[in-house]
């Protein structure tokens, strides 16, 4: 076996993408299906905060102890809906604080460390609308619980109802695919010409580009999530296939999990002013700053109104119609 020593000046490459560096430098092909995470201990490093999933599978409920960390910061989720529908993968994350980070040039960068408040799958025993209403019952209990959604993005769901309820409500939902992510969600200013409150900004043929977000976090020590076993097994046990250009399961194995994660991450990636590669213009557009002037409507959160010299509190989350909590049996 011929040994060749990493010149000094590419090491950093190769440690960020060792196969990247082994194909373009001294044209090492690879195998035609390869381990996609090639640091495991980095992974399982993410799952190692000591943070408890409060969420519970079995019963569909959260801990009714469960008090979310930095409640103030937006929400970001995806929903990944399994290939044969017999599953939901599902989580939650928000930006923690910010850290001063080498990249791979070895630069430092100001980047997001994200905190996942719960991550989990829901089986579809039941059928796809019982899913449907119960991923609907866990937004609504979150929202219940404080949190302010940025954004909500769907991949595969096919019910237009829940879009237009959660629509409704103050929710910016949309749908993206994490599997084939041709395009990601930014979120810009409502306007008489745009009303989603979103738009799609192409990926450059970068399709793989939230479970890189994923994987990239994670080499960087930039991740917490609350111990999840097989969300854990999902993320090592993926395998990249290199004819197809698409990340995929071991044999028996489900990657719905991972796919909501990395899902989730990009959505909050693409709207903090601090992702990688973007123009000058778009990052202007969705800076920090973003919020502080956003539409309270459009994310959930409380707004204050003058009435008749009086300041009246409104909470945009049941003005939208008569919404009971205990309909849904969460409060």
């Amino acid at each position: 076996m011929r040994i060749v020593k990493v010149p000094r000046i590419d090491y950093r490459n190769f440690i960020v993408a060792p196969r990247k560096f082994l194909r373009d430098t001294i044209n090492v092909s690879g195998k035609a299906e390869e381990a996609f995470i090639l640091f495991p201990d980095k992974v399982k490093a993410c799952f190692e905060y000591g943070l408890v999933n409060p969420f519970d599978e079995e019963t569909l409920k959260f801990d009714s102890e469960w008090i979310p960390t930095n409640p103030s910061a937006i929400r970001f989720m995806h929903i990944d809906l399994a290939q044969n529908r017999c599953g939901v993968g599902i989580s939650c994350c928000h930006v923690s604080h910010i850290e001063n980070v080498e990249n791979k040039d070895g630069k430092r960068e100001q980047m997001p460390f994200i905190q996942f408040d719960f991550v989990g799958s829901i089986k579809a025993e039941r059928g796809e609308e019982i899913i449907i209403q119960d991923v609907e019952n866990i937004i609504y209990y979150l929202s219940g619980k404080g949190l302010h959604f940025g954004l909500i993005t769907f991949d595969r769901f096919q019910s237009v109802h829940l879009r237009q309820r959660l629509t409704k409500r103050g929710y910016i939902v949309a749908q993206m695919s994490v599997e084939r992510c041709s395009y990601k969600i930014v979120l810009t200013t409502p306007s008489k010409t745009n009303m989603d409150g979103y738009k799609r900004v192409s990926t450059e043929g970068q399709v793989l580009v939230a479970l890189t977000c994923f994987k990239d976090c994670a080499y960087m020590n930039l991740l917490a999530i609350p111990f999840h076993e097989l969300a854990q097994k999902e993320v090592i046990k993926s395998c990249f296939q290199k004819r197809r250009n698409k990340i995929v399961p071991l044999p028996n194995m489900t990657i719905d999990i991972f796919h909501s994660m990395g899902g989730s991450i990009l959505n909050l990636m693409s709207n903090t002013g601090i992702v990688r590669g973007v123009s000058d213009e778009e990052n202007e557009l969705i800076k920090d700053k973003f919020y502080e002037t956003y539409p309270d409507r459009y994310s959930n959160q409380s707004s204050i109104t003058e009435k008749s010299n009086k300041v009246q509190v409104e909470d945009l989350f049941y003005v939208q119609d008569d919404y009971s909590q205990d309909d849904y049996g969460y409060y």
